[in-house]
């Protein structure tokens, strides 16, 4: 069955009431981990405090309409759908869903897609997200944040 990658970008509506920023976020990946490994789904959620962006890969079928669910999660709003292609192999093939937040660990991975400090994914394209992503990623296990061949990765 061929594999597909699905990018989009979000803006974050996380209600600061239900609690901190942190454990919502961490409560989100744990419920899409196993979900996803359920799916056989892949994929890594970056956070930058008024954004989400997330990168699913899978099954064509399967990646659509988890994102179609994934639309009406009331965490989230304005859903932009960045990309939907095939692919060879999978980014995260590893990761049933990772998480990486901004901060003084991840901001180099950041920082060449910040204007005057903010991220702004609405002028952004796929392999920028992509390329955004998966330097957040590598800097996080340069800093032994996260296990590589972890399947319930957690990096912030």
């Amino acid at each position: 069955m061929p594999l597909s990658r699905l990018v989009y970008f979000s803006e974050n509506v996380l209600d600061p009431q239900r609690g901190p920023v942190l454990a919502q976020l961490k409560e989100i990946v744990a419920v899409s981990q196993k979900n996803n490994k359920t799916l056989e789904i892949t994929g890594a959620l970056v956070f930058d405090d008024l954004w989400f962006i997330q990168i699913l890969e899978g099954d064509r079928v399967t990646i659509v309409r988890t994102f179609e669910r994934l639309k009406e999660d009331e965490r989230h709003a304005n859903v932009v759908l960045v990309e939907l292609c095939d692919i060879d192999e999978r980014l995260f093939g590893n990761w049933w869903m990772g998480l990486a937040t901004r901060n003084e660990i991840t901001l180099p991975g950041f920082a060449p897609f910040l204007n005057n400090g903010r991220l702004q994914p609405q002028v952004m394209t796929a392999q920028q997200f992509i390329t955004l992503v998966t330097a957040v990623a590598q800097l996080s296990q340069s800093r032994k944040i996260l296990s590589p061949a972890a399947a319930t990765t957690v990096f912030h």
